[in-house]
């Protein structure tokens, strides 16, 4: 048998937890603002999810970005972008995958044309 108590919420009390019902996951990351200047939609990035055991290349996962967020967080200056799972690839079931595990990831960016600080040459003349 139960009793009732009083129950005065103090702050800083978790007074309740909302936790969506979907199936769409993806992965938070923080970059430099240096990464920032590289990264960009599409690339394809390489994920180990704590408590995988990685063997080789297996228990890496792999994804791609879908989003770089242009403003900078408190933490150092860092960017934050989202990457979910590529349609060839599946991630860990969500038994084992659940909001809050942490990821360390390796992003892949697409090959950049070098820039050319040369001066330009003048034609030769004939």
């Amino acid at each position: 048998m139960g009793k009732v108590v009083d129950f005065v919420p103090q702050e800083g009390d978790e007074m309740s937890t909302i936790n969506p019902a979907t199936s769409d996951r993806a992965v938070e990351l923080w970059i430099t603002g240096d990464d920032a200047t590289i990264v960009q939609r599409g690339d394809r990035v390489r994920l180990h999810f704590e408590g995988w055991p990685v063997v080789g290349s297996a228990g890496l996962f792999q994804g791609r970005v879908i989003t770089v967020d242009p403003t900078t967080s408190d933490v150092a200056g860092k960017l934050r972008i989202l990457v979910k799972e590529n349609d060839n690839d599946s991630w860990p079931n969500e038994r084992y995958l659940r909001p809050g595990v942490r990821a360390d990831g390796w992003v892949f960016a697409a090959a950049q044309k070098p820039v050319d600080n040369r001066k330009p040459r003048r034609p030769s003349p004939r």
